[in-house]
């Protein structure tokens, strides 16, 4: 293989957000630490964490995943779910249903065996918008056959 087909694959890999992984290490590339709030969901190593943007008008996560397994594994983007609470509760505390914005590939994409992707999810909250203080993703939905439910939780500086 020519060294102008070799680079345009790596432009490629690296262009599809796809990283290389070290299974249950929580690393990607070998020293990239994994958001520091972590869940595992079958083959999946997953770390979220709130995402920072200037112009984001709705919750954002930032989540990263990471194959364990030594084969390709599916992971359901759309399947995706959340839930917020209210940093000052109308009604007692609650939470609110949280749907994912824009998932990723739309369906089910394959992540091959010792790759992570990272991810910037928008959520969107079905009716009148609340000021979060805390975002909760179920990533055991990324997974075939998730038995119950894996909430993993970050605070947010909220949606308005």
């Amino acid at each position: 293989m020519g060294r102008h087909r070799v680079a345009v694959i790596g432009l490629a890999w690296l262009a599809g957000g796809c990283l290389s992984y070290d299974g249950g290490s929580f690393r990607y590339l070998g020293f990239h630490e994994f958001p520091s709030d972590r869940a595992t969901a079958g083959c999946l190593d997953v770390g979220v964490e709130p995402a920072r943007t200037s112009t984001a008008r709705r919750p954002v996560v930032s989540v990263v995943v990471g194959n364990r397994c030594e084969r390709a594994v599916p992971v359901h983007w759309a399947r995706l779910v959340g839930r917020g609470s209210e940093v000052q509760p109308s009604s007692g505390f609650g939470w609110h249903a949280l749907t994912v914005a824009r998932a990723p590939w739309a369906t089910s994409r394959e992540l091959a065996a010792n790759w992570s992707v990272h991810e910037i999810l928008p959520l969107d909250q079905p009716g009148k918008t609340r000021e979060l203080d805390e975002v909760c993703i179920d990533v055991a939905r990324l997974v075939d056959n998730a038995s119950g439910e894996q909430w993993v939780c970050v605070p947010t500086t909220g949606a308005s």
